[in-house]
């Protein structure tokens, strides 16, 4: 039964309450909407934060631009993976007579082989990290047996394996190495030797260096720090310290058969007095410079920042080595900045000999001539159109006489970018065999 009083104070008293009512409504919806704003804040600023994936130090440029990324990656894996013990659980793909494939491929042992394996089961293995397959998302493993000798590193887990191994595609190799124009980042070098440039425009000479810290492979990967012709007095001062540990602060130039070139105004000895490079000069004046050589031209050069990066030339004409000063000068941050034009006169690379060529996989070992777009099929070299003839014509490996498709071949960019230097340097290498 409804009852609405139509007389008197009862129907006074209806009426306070439902404006009472009404009020109390429009408080929550209120106090909805503030609860909605506050979360749609939060999730904004939680999306913000990750807008930066990662930071710009020198591990991560060599991580992302390695000339040799394959290597770089083994040594990695030897040092931070090789040996650690792992318990996963996994799902069984393919079984042969003493290997399972479940993206990795654990190999067993006689005695630690599991019984009643089914394709499509699921179970959990405990094996030792033994080294990488064909390609960096195939890591072979070895079935052990759980005993006090084999402790289980839970610190490794599979997805976080995946993320520190998963190559990165090089199709976008060169797009992903601009990203880098600028950058500036911090580490710690020994200079091994210093070499003076007495006719570059640009440099008046370069420090070959052994990366001290983060752990570095100078071996595969050699970085070569470059001195500008503004800090030509300081060449004394740096051949004092030959050989002393510095902290340096560089940015990228190129990569240039398989070495990292870079250009630094701000070195300081470890111990000791710090050594006083001058900046760079201002970027009008650099830009106006005459270019000597064509030859190896400045990776980054008339790169243009969006406003929010714009920087101005410093002001110093000498700092200390550890941090430079900016002008803050408005007129300078409102135009676009460009980065200077260096270029420095390298020795031509040498004509190699027959088996020298062959050492550095240049020659196709289906043809014995040199490749001019090579590829790879489980570490053999190849000419790309003679190994695609081939597997069209017998589906199999070259050298192991194994099953292979198209997908199995593996992109070398890397390789082919030295051969194009080798042959630009020795054109007369293109006609003979």
């Amino acid at each position: 039964m409804n009852f609405s009083p139509t007389k008197g104070a009862g129907a006074a008293l209806y009426e306070l309450q439902l404006r009472q009512k009404d009020e109390q409504i429009q408080r929550l919806i209120e106090e909805n909407s503030h609860l909605k704003s506050q979360v749609s804040v939060y999730r904004q600023s939680q999306a913000m934060s990750v807008l930066e994936p990662f930071s710009y130090t020198f591990e991560e440029y060599i991580r992302q631009n390695s000339t040799n990324p394959r290597r770089i990656l083994e040594k990695f894996f030897d040092r931070k993976l090789k040996g650690k013990i792992v318990k996963w659980d996994v799902q069984i793909e393919t079984i042969w007579a003493d290997t399972a494939q479940m993206i990795i491929l654990p190999i067993f042992a006689g005695s630690t082989k599991p019984e009643n394996l089914i394709e499509g089961q699921k179970l959990s293995i405990q094996a030792r990290i033994m080294k990488l397959g064909n390609f960096p998302n195939i890591i072979e493993l070895e079935a052990v047996r759980q005993s006090p000798d084999n402790i289980i590193d839970n610190t490794i887990h599979y997805s976080q394996l995946q993320d520190i191994l998963r190559p990165f595609n090089h199709d976008n190799d060169e797009q992903r190495y601009d990203t880098w124009a600028g950058k500036e980042f911090s580490f710690i070098i020994q200079i091994t030797m210093l070499k003076e440039l007495s006719e570059d425009d640009n440099y008046c000479g370069y420090m070959n260096t052994r990366v001290i810290q983060p752990f570095h492979d100078n071996d595969i990967e050699p970085v070569v720090i470059f001195i500008t012709k503004d800090n030509i007095q300081d060449l004394a001062q740096i051949k004092e310290y030959q050989g002393k540990i510095f902290d340096v602060c560089a940015k990228p130039m190129i990569r240039k058969d398989e070495q990292q070139l870079m250009h630094s105004d701000s070195l300081r000895p470890s111990i000791g007095q710090p050594v006083l490079l001058k900046n760079l000069t201002n970027s009008s004046s650099i830009q106006q410079q005459p270019i000597s050589s064509p030859r190896l031209t400045h990776k980054f050069q008339q790169i243009q920042h969006s406003s929010s990066f714009q920087t101005s030339p410093p002001q110093n004409n000498n700092i200390s080595a550890t941090m430079p000063t900016f002008n803050n000068n408005k007129s300078n941050q409102q135009n676009n900045f460009i980065f200077p034009k260096p270029t420095v006169t390298l020795p031509k690379l040498p004509l190699l000999s027959k088996q020298d060529e062959i050492r550095s996989h240049f020659i196709c070992e289906l043809t014995s001539k040199i490749m001019s777009d090579p590829v790879s099929v489980n570490g053999h070299f190849y000419e790309r159109n003679e190994i695609l003839n081939h597997i069209s014509i017998y589906g199999s490996h070259p050298a192991t006489l194994e099953a292979i498709t198209a997908k199995d071949i593996r992109e070398e960019l890397q390789l082919k970018s030295r051969i194009g230097d080798y042959l630009r340097d020795n054109p007369k290498r293109r006609s003979t065999t």
